[in-house]
């Protein structure tokens, strides 16, 4: 086992380049998320890849595109052209607290929209290229909120979701308490 990041802040969220030379990360090190990339084989400094926020990030397939959540707890989903390509909305109405929700197969992704408590919510497959959303289905329980739990299989025949079917909480006492 080796440390990968070291720097004195949040490193979360990470995934491979798909030439398996890099390891994006999220971070909070400059004072906002950005997503960030450091060498997998430990052999240089880290780098940041976004300037106008990101988190949770992954390339496409082709490692053409870098496609990545624009905030921890905001929604929209971002995408941007590899190496050093403007970054670009790509999925503005991504819902605030989803952005564990979104998967990239070979031609486009998959995403999830979900209106609230009580509703349904609908998957979304989404092409590379502009234009042509097509619902691809419902799930009748609540995404996890601020968390991830969405994945497509590489032969796009199955979706992985994850849902919240119960939470509870319970209250304590401490007997014989002293300060």
């Amino acid at each position: 086992m080796r440390r990968i990041t070291s720097a004195p802040s949040e490193d979360v969220v990470p995934s491979w380049s798909q030439d398996g030379k890099w390891i994006y990360f999220a971070s909070n090190r400059s004072g906002a998320w950005q997503v960030w990339h450091t060498p997998s084989d430990g052999g240089g400094p880290d780098k940041q890849v976004t300037k106008l926020g990101g988190f949770a990030a992954y390339e496409t397939p082709d490692g053409q595109y870098l496609y990545f959540a624009k905030h921890r707890s905001s929604g929209e989903l971002w995408r941007k052209r590899l190496p050093d390509g403007a970054e670009e909305a790509f999925v503005p109405e991504l819902k605030p607290g989803l952005w564990g929700y979104w998967a990239l197969a070979e031609k486009g992704l998959y995403f999830l929209d979900w209106s609230g408590p009580g509703k349904p919510a609908t998957i979304w497959w989404q092409p590379y290229m502009h234009g042509g959303r097509t619902n691809v289905g419902t799930v009748e329980g609540p995404p996890i909120i601020g968390d991830s739990g969405f994945t497509v299989s590489p032969d796009r025949r199955y979706l992985l979701y994850a849902q919240l079917d119960q939470a509870g909480s319970d209250i304590l006492a401490l007997e014989h308490y002293k300060d």
